[in-house]
């Protein structure tokens, strides 16, 4: 393990990989927001397709922002980058973000959780696309409010991390 002064040295690493993951949680979580706004302001709901869209909303930020991604995908990600800022340079710096968030260099088993993950987000998309308007709004503002849940969570997480940071006890975190 390296020393305190390295890993110092090493913020910038921790830094780019916890950013560039907030990045990407904040750019789609607004997008999605955006599109159900605009469905919202644009026209009626029937009431089925509003009790259905207030369903998902509420399911998908407490199951998935919550569950998913506040108490699972966050804390693993921070603590990969805690690894990652131990470690001695190398390419696993410039890939920081993918890499801690387990698309790369990460085991076998955490490897195919994660691109099964991403295959199957395409999937859901793709399926999504074929509901009705209303249900599709609701879904995006669900998995809109999902995402900024998870990606305040990785904010605040990782800003009590740099505060005090925790001992890093194994590098190949789940």
């Amino acid at each position: 393990m390296a020393s305190i002064a390295s890993q110092q040295r090493r913020g910038w690493v921790f830094a780019w990989a916890v950013l560039g993951n907030l990045a990407l949680l904040g750019d789609a979580s607004h997008r999605m927001l955006d599109a159900a706004a605009r469905h919202a302001g644009s026209s009626t709901w029937p009431p089925a397709e509003l009790v259905l869209a207030v369903v998902f909303a509420v399911g998908f930020a407490c199951g998935e922002g919550h569950h998913a991604l506040a108490r699972r995908f966050v804390p693993m990600l921070v603590e990969r980058a805690e690894a990652l800022r131990a470690e001695p340079p190398s390419w696993r710096d410039v890939l920081a973000p993918l890499c801690v968030a387990g698309l790369v260099a990460a085991p076998r088993a955490r490897l195919l959780r994660s691109w099964g993950l991403v295959v199957g987000i395409v999937a859901m998309v793709v399926a999504i696309r074929a509901l009705p308007s209303g249900i599709r709004a609701g879904i995006d503002l669900g998995v809109g409010l999902a995402l900024a849940w998870g990606a305040l969570a990785l904010l605040r997480l990782a800003a009590a991390r740099v505060r005090a940071p925790a001992i890093v006890l194994r590098t190949d975190a789940r």
